[in-house]
């Protein structure tokens, strides 16, 4: 009798901690379902989104986008094919913010066009200017060039201190557009 009792523990014993075990597998394997899950609905939720700004887009847009972009920005970019007035509407700023100009420069430069397009360059205008004043002005003089050309960009800013000022040498790019390519409206 004795023999059975002593397996007979072991025996309930492996049975006992086989069981244990396959419970807390069976609870890993239910919480690593539950995450699962949760990431899905959130991939589902991601691809919604997706879905709705696409369609925001195209609500806003159109289908007919050259003309929607000929409407917003055709007087944008007629304002962008003479570089001496870019630069006499940039300096007119600057003064109106009693901030000096300290350089300017001007010049031509080609971009490489978008891959896939059949544009193989781009053809802009760079205009690079040295301005010394106070931070806050800078920045607002920069926020308002900005503004009169949302189609410019800027590929290159520094900004130095200079005692209670600051130097800051901004290049801008304006990208110029064959003006017969521009509606006159």
């Amino acid at each position: 009798m004795k023999d059975y009792f002593l397996s007979m523990i072991v025996f309930l014993a492996v049975l006992l901690l086989g069981t244990n075990f396959a419970y807390s597998r069976y609870q890993h394997f239910e919480q690593q379902k539950i995450i699962m899950q949760g990431k899905q609905v959130q991939a589902e939720i991601t691809s919604k989104n997706i879905e709705y700004k696409g369609a925001q887009l195209k609500a806003q847009l159109g289908d007919d986008d050259p003309a929607a972009f000929e409407v917003s920005f055709g007087q944008t970019l007629r304002s962008m094919q003479d570089v001496a007035q870019i630069a006499q509407s940039i300096n007119r700023q600057a003064e109106s913010l009693l901030i000096p100009i300290q350089e300017q420069r001007t010049g031509d430069v080609l971009l490489p066009g978008r891959p896939g397009s059949n544009i193989t360059q781009i053809s802009a205008h760079t205009y690079t200017i040295s301005l010394l004043g106070q931070f806050k002005d800078c920045l607002t003089w920069l926020g308002v060039v900005e503004d009169m050309y949302p189609m410019a960009r800027i590929e290159h800013i520094s900004m130095t201190p200079s005692g209670e000022l600051i130097n800051l040498r901004c290049s801008l790019v304006f990208p110029r557009v064959d003006p017969t390519v521009i509606s006159s409206k």
